[in-house]
């Protein structure tokens, strides 16, 4: 790769053979700006005359237009490259070369003379549903990689129209069109709806062709509902292919970066390249002022590269990046700019890209598509952060940061509303200005997918100014879907985020393709985010597929062991599709279970080693003095993978993955076998580390004391540092054993000699040698204990009460010699009272393993829950007997469960309810179940008093209750008594409220969910009063307006009382009244099943009244379904009135 050594300049040097390729006749405004900024340049220095500059600057502008007609041989610049845009031309009664949605036009598209901008004919799009109707033509000429293109149309919004117009734009290497020529993905772009006036407007928008496309698909597309016009659509090409593409590594350099490179690749029409030179230079676009410059670097099909000193760039300063290339006569023959600056790193970003909250690394797990009603349920699944909504006001942002703080969540804030960016840089300002400072903001989301999104990256370059210009905390967060856009993206953002979705169109291991493309498309200290793929949306042709739990394990860690230093879900709500009741929820909860430990891996773990095949991946962490092995499975077969640990022997727990296992080996690898598409997370111990430990201790030990101990304790840690030596040999299982054995006998000795001394006679440090040797004992045992591997089976780790479970002891002898006298003993909880299983194996031969199988019985009456049993295994080796031990986790459960559902019912009125027993036979015996109930006066129970179930068997029983008239209000318990094989199970409770009220919230003392207001009510201009009340703490009051003619609270539509037609109601309530003047009333609107008028009754409230209990009685006509109750005052009213403690109750 041709590169070039830093040479820099404190003066301006004034370029003599420099133009801009821009096509004078397109974007003469552009070509202007290059040769006045040149201008500018070359008066910086003082040793050029006036004269010679302008003479350069004539010639220069001569240069720009013979290069864009040169330019214009391959395709045509500037001419509309669009067939019948006008939409003037017909063919078979319809727009001709034009494609509507659905083949059809007429329907939802139309050739129409009233969308007319100019000529006859327009074309109207009109559309009830989010469909996103468009029309699109087909382009297969002048369509070239490298040449871009300016797309624009004609647009008008017709009446209540919502949502805008715009483009999507597909590029092909084909005339077919399908997924498999498509190139460089779709783009869309459309008007923000606030800017629609309801006038012809032109929308316009600028694209470049990416590599290999030969055909362009343009869309004229309605992103909303209603009706809009397009006519006069054109597609001009407006700069060439270059010849010269620049690119710099960054784009914003952080005060500690020492380094930037420019990197220049050519592409140079007939391969002439040996007679091509690249000049590069920065300097201050402010002043002209170089700050580096290189000449006649030689052409080359390889990068050309040159590094510069960020470090003298100005803070916050503009600085322009120039590239020339020349040809043999050193013409310059095309010209490349862009901008660069120095900007400081976001303090809540740490230099290794952690995010940090409080000073504190922070962990993010984001869920997208998230309603402020639905963040209490986000701790469920561990997730700490939100995406917040598109906020169209700065009160609607702040309810929505103030609900993530209450529950204690995060939220990356959107500014993209509609999706557009430059267009919310004044809502941006604001947003940033106002909520900087507030606990739930985490990052500022600029926006979501902006190559596909048709946004230029300008505009994000403006925004990442604008937003820290005014917050130097919070960082930038972006999500780029495009792989090939990873690197132009993530120069332009604090935090990268790629969105993956793999399945079901591509195979698993793209996460960890596409992630580490990401991860080197930045600097390394750039953090990179995954966003994970867990929704499902059937309407939806594209995502008909359901990730399992273990496919979204699996993707949420190659995005972990690829460098993910924060993970997210998309999405919690989408149309057709529910997070919360699909079969993926139960397995988040319990997968967030990891999240800590995952936290741990990146905020305090080092990263030590890793690898990739097609088969697997792996990450290997250190932390301390453990390590952690994350081992993924890329396909959808079994797979054995081993990972190198670097030293001889470890312990290793799974912790995650599979059923909790512990094991170890004398080997320098840990090799597992995988399941199709498993990931599983491994802590290792290695016994280096136990030996390492061991050392420390006893050397510090060594260091007080009489000079015996002292002596003794010394010879010790140098025999351990003798032994350390055999774990980076080649694995000798009996030379890591045996030596283990060996110290742990000299410890003994060591152990006895100070039992045998008094504490004065060492120096009264006896106490401390011995924990000292303790400590030591400890970190060795287990090496000489791993020899014996032992597992204990439970039934699948269930155990059922009062009926036989079965358990397997098994024991391996890992070791080259055998061991003797090998005994297993099971002991189980003390609360089971049962007594231990044990069985005596013998000797062990190397490499042989038992198993040995037992049965026993828990009592009946032991409460259900989770409980370990313990598995101790003992052997002799080498003289000395070892005990090793493994707890086991089993699930206990009743013979029978059985519950109620559900566990509450409620009365409005005399009659009889509905409910259910359910029950699971939980053992592979038949049981029958007896039940005695206990019912209070004045209800009647209707429940089989005696149920078979068969093995295993899980059936409904359904049940009735009766309330009798002459039941008061009040809550009730009925008692259900299961007995099971003569067993008592605890008693079941049927809680039964009476509640004739059929009101909601008849007190006003439940609060709105999300808003400072009476749930179930409309108060519209009166107010939820906490002062003045008849019971409770609340009470709603009207308040005098004299210009107000609806000055009203009313039932909410949502809580509307269903009654039944033809029946006698009474309401009543508590009402008081401090007018003098004008009216307050009662109103009573009964409505048909349709929400249609059908009668209403007024109750009039007597005037400056206290606390007055006001009711009437009604009989509803026949087509009444529902009913509203109105508090209501007039305009000539003039005191507040108070209503409380509602009551509507039907007649007997």
């Amino acid at each position: 790769m041709p590169s070039a050594t830093i040479m820099t300049s404190r003066f301006g040097v004034c370029s003599k053979k420099t133009r801009r390729s821009h096509p004078a006749n397109i974007v003469k405004d552009e070509a202007e700006a290059a040769w006045k900024l040149e201008f500018r340049r070359c008066m910086t220095v003082r040793r050029n005359r006036p004269l010679v500059c302008m003479m350069f600057l004539m010639w220069f502008s001569l240069i720009t237009l013979f290069a864009a007609a040169k330019s214009a041989e391959a395709v045509p610049l500037g001419t509309n490259l669009l067939s019948n845009g006008d939409f003037e031309t017909v063919q078979s009664g319809a727009p001709a070369n034009w494609n509507p949605i659905g083949g059809t036009w007429g329907t939802i598209a139309k050739w129409d003379t009233a969308a007319a901008h100019s000529g006859t004919y327009g074309v109207s799009i009109t559309t009830t549903t989010s469909n996103n109707p468009w029309i699109h033509q087909k382009m297969t000429s002048n369509v070239e990689e490298g040449v871009t293109y300016e797309i624009s149309t004609w647009v008008k919004k017709v009446g209540n129209t919502t949502g805008s117009p715009g483009f999507k734009i597909e590029f092909y290497n084909s005339d077919v069109i399908s997924g498999a020529t498509s190139v460089g993905g779709d783009r869309a772009y459309r008007l923000k709806s606030t800017s629609l006036t309801g006038s012809w407007q032109q929308a316009t928008y600028r694209i470049t062709a990416p590599p290999g496309a030969t055909t362009m698909v343009v869309y004229l597309r309605f992103y909303g509902t209603g009706t809009v016009y397009f006519d006069d659509a054109e597609v001009r090409a407006i700069k060439a292919k270059p010849m010269l593409r620049l690119e710099t590594d960054r784009i914003f350099y952080d005060p500690e970066a020492t380094s930037g490179t420019i990197q220049a690749k050519l592409d140079i029409p007939g391969g002439s390249y040996a007679d091509k030179t690249v000049d590069f230079s920065v300097y201050k676009a402010s002043t002209g002022i170089e700050l580096f410059r290189i000449s006649d670097i030689a052409g080359s099909t390889d990068p050309i590269t040159a590094t510069f000193d960020p470090g003298l760039m100005d803070m916050h300063e503009t600085y322009t990046v120039s590239a020339l290339l020349k040809d043999s006569s050193g013409t310059v023959i095309e010209t490349e700019t862009s901008e660069v600056y120095r900007w400081e790193r976001p303090t809540m970003l740490a230099p290794d890209g952690k995010m940090l909250v409080n000073g504190q690394p922070f962990f993010p797990v984001v869920m997208y598509h998230v309603n402020t009603e639905d963040y209490p349920d986000m701790q469920q699944i561990g997730v700490n952060t939100v995406q917040g909504s598109w906020a169209y006001s700065l009160a609607t942002l702040q309810q929505q940061l103030d609900t993530a703080q209450a529950n204690g969540l995060k939220m990356l804030v959107p500014l993209y509303t509609e999706m557009l960016v430059k267009e919310n840089f004044d809502y941006m300002q604001q947003a940033v200005t106002q909520f900087k400072n507030h606990p739930a903001v985490l990052a500022w989301y600029v926006m979501d997918e902006p190559t596909g999104n048709g946004i230029y990256p300008q505009e994000l370059i403006d925004a990442y100014k604008l937003i820290h210009s005014i917050d130097p905390a919070h960082p930038i967060y972006i999500v780029e879907d495009r792989k090939e856009a990873y690197s132009a993206t993530g120069k332009i953002t604090d935090i990268l985020a790629a969105d993956i979705y793999p399945l079901n169109k591509e195979p698993i291991s793209a996460v960890s393709e596409q992630m580490e493309m990401a991860r080197a498309s930045v600097e390394p200290a750039k953090p990179v985010w995954f966003i994970a793929q867990a929704f499902q949306l059937l309407n939806n042709p594209n995502w008909p597929y359901l990730p399992t739990i273990g496919e979204l394990r699996n993707m949420i860690y190659q995005g972990i062991v690829t460098g993910a230093q924060g993970i997210g879900y998309y999405s919690f709500k989408d149309p057709g599709w529910l997070l919360k009741t699909s079969v993926l929820w139960p397995g988040m909860v319990d997968f967030s279970k990891e999240y800590g430990q995952m936290a741990d891996l990146i905020n305090s773990g080092q990263k030590i080693d890793s690898a990739r095949n097609e088969q697997v991946q792996w990450g290997l962490w250190q932390q301390g003095a453990e390590r952690y092995a994350v081992i993924v499975s890329l396909t959808d077969s079994a797979q054995q993978v081993s990972v190198p640990l670097g030293s001889n022997g470890y312990e290793a727990e799974l912790l995650y993955g599979a059923e909790p296992a512990s094991f170890a080996s004398y080997n320098r690898e840990l090799t597992v076998t995988l399941d199709a598409k498993q990931a599983l997370v491994y802590r290792i111990n290695p016994f280096s580390e136990r030996v390492d430990a061991a050392r420390t201790v006893l050397r510090a030990a060594a260091e007080t004391g009489v000079a015996a101990w002292r002596t003794k304790a010394n010879k010790l840690a140098d025999d351990l540092d003798d032994y350390a030596g055999v774990f980076a040999l080649a694995p000798d299982t009996e030379a890591i054993a045996g030596g283990a054995a060996e110290l742990l006998e000299d410890v003994d000795s060591l152990q006895k000699w100070v039992e045998k001394k008094n504490d004065t006679q060492l120096d009264y440090k006896r106490s401390d040698h011995l924990a000292a040797l303790e400590q030591v004992k400890l970190k060795l045992l287990p090496i000489v204990q791993a020899l014996l591997q032992i597992k204990l089976q439970i039934d699948n780790e269930r155990i059922v009460a009062d009926t036989n479970a079965g358990l397997t002891m098994q024991a391996a002898n890992i070791g080259e010699v055998k061991l003797r006298n090998v005994h297993l003993q099971v002991l189980f909880p003390t609360s089971f009272g049962i007594a231990p299983v044990e069985t005596s194996v013998g000797d062990l031969a190397s490499g042989n393993n038992v198993q040995s199988h037992a049965s026993f019985i828990v009592p009946f009456d032991i409460t259900p829950g989770s409980y370990e049993s313990v598995l101790k295994g003992s052997f002799e080796y080498k003289g000395r007997t070892y005990t090793t031990e493994l707890e086991k986790a089993a699930t206990l459960l009743r013979k029978t469960d059985f519950r109620l559902v559900p566990e509450q019912l409620t009365f409005k009125k005399p009659g009889t309810v509905s409910f259910s027993g359910e029950l699971q036979n939980n053992a592979s015996e038949s049981v029958t179940v007896n039940v005695y109930a206990v019912v209070p006066a004045g209800f009647a129970l209707s429940f089989p008093s005696t149920i078979q179930l068969a093995p295993n068997e899980h059936i409904i029983v359904q049940g009735q209750l009766t309330a009798a008239s002459s039941v008061t209000d009040g809550v009730y318990n009925i008692v259900l008594q299961p007995q099971v094989g003569g067993g008592h199970y605890a008693p079941l409770s049927l809680t039964v409220n009476v509640d004739r009220n059929l009101a909601y919230n008849p007190g006003f003392e439940r609060k709105h969910p999300t808003v400072e207001t009476s749930d179930g009510w409309d108060l519209r201009k009166a107010s939820w009063d906490d002062s003045v009340y008849h019971s409770g703490t609340r009470s709603i009051r009207l308040n005098p307006d004299p210009t107000n003619n609806f000055n009203t609270i009313s039932t909410n539509a949502s809580k509307k009382i269903q009654v039944d037609p033809a029946k006698t109601y009474t309401i009543s309530g508590w009402v008081k009244n401090a007018s003098t003047n004008g009216t307050v009333s009662i109103m009573l609107r009964e409505e048909d099943a349709n929400g249609a008028f059908v009668a209403q009754t007024w109750k009039v409230i007597p005037k400056q009244t206290d606390w007055t209990l006001e009711s009437t009685t009604l009989t509803l006509k026949s087509n009444t379904r529902q009913l509203m109750i109105y508090f209501w005052m007039d305009q000539q009213a003039n005191g507040n009135a108070w209503l409380d403690d509602l009551y509507v109750k039907e007649n007997d």
